[in-house]
């Protein structure tokens, strides 16, 4: 995207209509410095999630780095909210606001809207452009954006760089589009599934209560910034068309909510409140994986093994957090708000996909889970666990790659199995599917051939 922008398609036209522009004597320097703040609307087609058809923008004058938010009215409150979210998070990353500029917008001149400026924010250099080129950084990031949604080359560079999968469909193979944008999901033929499927993806971290019983909350975006906590970015996988690895079959469409893990880290960098990560969470490899499938098909002096897999359902959400709560933005696809009109942000009490640690979390949750099951980890081989069973009738083996299980055990092993997965659903709410003599695993095709499997991918 910033390839096609820089060579002419989109930023020419916006960089040429501010030309005119008179520069400043004093250019900002430091990061943070100067924020430019401006706003656009009403925009025709109202927002099929919420309504809203105005959206704010701010813009960093010295990094370019932007901000957005979507809103029913360009009211006073809505301005404070908005630029209560920018500070929050600029200061958060160590940014030194010193002066804020506003395009010259009749309402933000109230003395009232100065004082709470002054006074909530502490900003001593309030600025109202004379004209909209004083606010040209903010409105040259609205023409691109409106020139992405309508230019053909545009268009055409997009389509050429969207993911695509092929589906066996009862016609033939068929291919499939996955979204990359809010606008893309909105203009796709299937978009009524994929807003089902990002729906889904917030109601996942709302409704997974972790090991330990606790759930992530959504709170007005007041909370956080009263806290002088930030509240951090989020990303929107939409973003994957899951098929079946032997059938090629469309099996659902699937997004998840993840933090923006990178610019998390850049805020606890520059708080002081970064750590590093105490342990790495472990996973079978491909070796592994095939020797384990090779062993449960027998040998002549044994028999073949059984064979189940397990799939942990939403599993960084049921591990233990092991570090204080943060707050998470919904971005534009998820946007909410209270009763009293406030945008909402999730209060995270659970690890969340795009952290850091949330996959050590989780793999010491399972672990310590899988231990108090009665499995026994092998020495010296990560995320391989055995069970010697009684009478000196073999061994069960049991395989893990982050919430994905491979169990095999010997014909008399079948209760091994059985009381397994029973403990495991007693312990994650009876989130976890089974399937026995499983064809596939963690994207591996399993053919169960005699004398020996074989796996394709």
């Amino acid at each position: 995207m910033a390839k096609v922008a820089d060579q002419d398609i989109l930023n020419k036209r916006s960089n040429s209509r501010r030309t005119f522009a008179p520069r400043s004597t004093s250019p900002p320097t430091e990061p943070g410095e100067l924020l430019i703040f401006d706003a656009y609307g009403p925009i025709a087609a109202q927002s099929v999630l919420d309504g809203s058809h105005y959206e704010f923008e701010c813009v960093c004058a010295c990094t370019g780095y932007g901000y957005e938010a979507a809103t029913h009215a360009l009211t006073q409150e809505r301005w404070l909210a908005f630029v209560a979210g920018v500070l929050a998070n600029e200061r958060a990353i160590g940014h030194t606001v010193k002066r804020i500029r506003f395009d010259r917008v009749p309402n933000l001149h109230a003395d009232s809207f100065q004082n709470a400026i002054h006074v909530q924010f502490q900003i001593v250099m309030v600025e109202f452009a004379a004209r909209h080129e004083g606010v040209g950084a903010a409105e040259q990031r609205n023409d691109m954006k409106q020139r992405i949604a309508s230019d053909d080359k545009m268009a055409e560079c997009c389509k050429a760089t969207a993911d695509v999968v092929q589906v066996q469909t009862d016609l033939g193979i068929q291919e499939y589009r996955v979204p990359a944008t809010h606008l893309a999901r909105e203009r796709a033929p299937d978009a009524l599934e994929w807003r089902r499927a990002d729906e889904a993806a917030l109601h996942v971290l709302l409704n997974t209560p972790s090991r330990d019983g606790r759930r992530n909350v959504l709170v007005p975006v007041s909370k956080p910034i009263s806290l002088g906590q930030p509240i951090i970015p989020s990303v929107l996988q939409r973003r994957i068309i899951k098929t079946d690895p032997v059938t090629k079959r469309l099996i659902k469409r699937k997004s998840r909510l993840c933090v923006s893990g990178d610019r998390q880290k850049i805020i606890q960098q520059n708080t002081g409140t970064y750590l590093p990560r105490q342990t790495h969470a472990e996973a079978a490899d491909d070796l592994l994986i095939k020797t384990v499938v090779a062993v449960s098909a027998g040998t002549p002096v044994s028999p073949p093994m059984r064979r189940v897999k397990l799939d942990i359902g939403n599993a960084y959400g049921r591990a233990i957090r092991r570090r204080p709560i943060m707050w998470m933005g919904l971005g534009r696809s998820l946007a909410r708000q209270s009763e009293a009109g406030e945008e909402l942000c999730l209060e995270a009490h659970t690890p969340a996909y795009g952290e850091e640690p949330s996959g050590d979390e989780w793999d010491a949750t399972f672990d310590h889970d899988t231990k108090l099951t009665g499995w026994q980890s092998a020495e010296a081989v990560p995320a391989l666990y055995y069970f010697n069973l009684p009478g000196d009738k073999g061994r069960a083996y049991f395989i893990r790659v982050v919430d994905d299980v491979l169990l095999t055990y010997p014909p008399e092993g079948r209760s091994v199995a059985e009381n397994t997965i029973a403990s495991f659903k007693k312990f994650y709410h009876d989130d976890v599917s089974v399937e026995w003599d499983p064809t596939s695993f963690v994207g591996y095709a399993i053919f169960w051939t005699t004398p020996r499997p074989a796996l394709s991918r």
